[in-house]
């Protein structure tokens, strides 16, 4: 007997920053087969160049040009192609205008923007607009919700999430050498590991651990090099998160407090636990909501409370590896892939499914 044929429910459009850019990765690309699985059609339009690179061979000038007329046809290829919802990736451009996203307004398809970092802080007035003109706005947590609703009156909170069938903890319990402090993440936040430079200092004269730090090439921090620590600086590589996860036995996230880092989705955390990994995260914004203070993971504010935390963790396998399991825990029940799959099924279904599309 024949499979019955799938019948599609919507098509969907996603305009994306980029194939590597974190945002598209794990707030776009990781639900694209689950929507598929639901029945949605889901194309992809992605900034070329990226839109926060450019072309060295051209320029800057000539690439944020190419990157107007790749948008401006992904433009005629969403009126042709009859889009029912049109998700924007935090935004077209880094730039003060919202020009080309007004004209993808005027199609005629629901417009829907999603983002994870407080990127009205660099725009205050295009996010107004953007946000004011989109019928629905997906945000990568409450405090990023709350300013989302001055705008809309449409605003769901879907956390940045981790596929747990990938991120998955390691089943090579043998661990030999000394203990691992990790760090994963891009090189404009590398200078953040200057905040536990001290406790590291302090660490290093009572146990033996590496400091591991994972991201593409850059230059450490002075305060870090020269704490004597002994750090390895091993190359992000694109698939290979997972086991480089997988070789850490302590996750770390120093955050400083602003108004940029109180609105981040400590992503990075939700990485370690992941894992099964025990983490250590600075007590900033949502870190507060994902951690349970000894439970699955430990918050530390000062130098001398991340001294005495790592120190305990370095000293107890038995302690990492209880925080670590109610840590994976944590993740699957409320920060996974599986958690979140049928509500943002649901938001997508009800935003096309009601009311009168917006025009600016």
């Amino acid at each position: 007997m024949a499979t019955p044929r799938k019948v599609m429910k919507h098509r969907l459009l996603f305009l994306v920053s980029g194939h590597d850019v974190p945002s598209t990765r794990f707030r776009i690309n990781v639900w694209l087969p689950a929507l598929r699985v639901a029945g949605f059609q889901c194309d992809v339009a992605t900034s070329i160049p990226g839109k926060y690179d450019f072309w060295k061979f051209l320029g800057w000038r000539a690439s944020q040009m190419i990157k107007r007329a790749v948008r401006r046809w992904h433009i005629l290829l969403a009126w042709f192609r009859r889009y029912d919802l049109i998700v924007i990736e935090r935004e077209l451009f880094d730039t003060p205008n919202a020009d080309l996203e007004k004209r993808f307004r005027r199609l005629d398809a629901r417009l829907v923007l999603d983002y994870d970092d407080a990127v009205f802080l660099r725009y205050p007035e295009k996010f107004a607009q953007l946000a004011s003109m989109c019928d629905a706005v997906i945000a990568g947590n409450s405090a990023l919700a709350s300013h989302a609703s001055i705008f809309n009156d449409h605003v769901i909170v879907i956390p940045t999430c981790v596929d747990t069938d990938e991120f998955v903890p390691t089943t090579n319990l043998e661990h030999s050498g000394p203990v691992v402090i990790g760090w994963i993440g891009t090189p404009s936040n590398v200078p953040m590991l200057e905040i536990i430079a001290p406790a590291l200092k302090v660490l290093s004269q009572r146990h033996e651990f590496v400091l591991r730090i994972v991201t593409a090439p850059c230059e450490l921090p002075d305060s870090i090099r020269q704490s004597g620590v002994p750090t390895e600086l091993v190359l992000w590589r694109y698939g290979q998160e997972v086991h480089e996860l997988q070789q850490f036995d302590i996750g770390i996230m120093p955050l400083i407090s602003d108004q940029w880092t109180m609105h981040k989705c400590g992503f990075k955390l939700l990485q370690y636990m992941s894992v099964g990994i025990a983490a250590v995260a600075s007590p900033v914004g949502v870190n507060c909501e994902i951690i349970d203070d000894g439970t699955n993971g430990f918050l530390a504010d000062t130098a001398t409370e991340w001294a005495e935390v790592l120190g305990k963790l370095i000293a107890s396998p038995a302690l990492r590896r209880l925080t670590g399991a109610a840590a994976r825990e944590t993740v699957e029940r409320s920060y996974s892939l599986n958690a979140w799959r049928q509500p943002l099924i649901n938001f997508l279904d009800q935003t096309i499914e009601s009311g009168t599309v917006r025009n600016s």
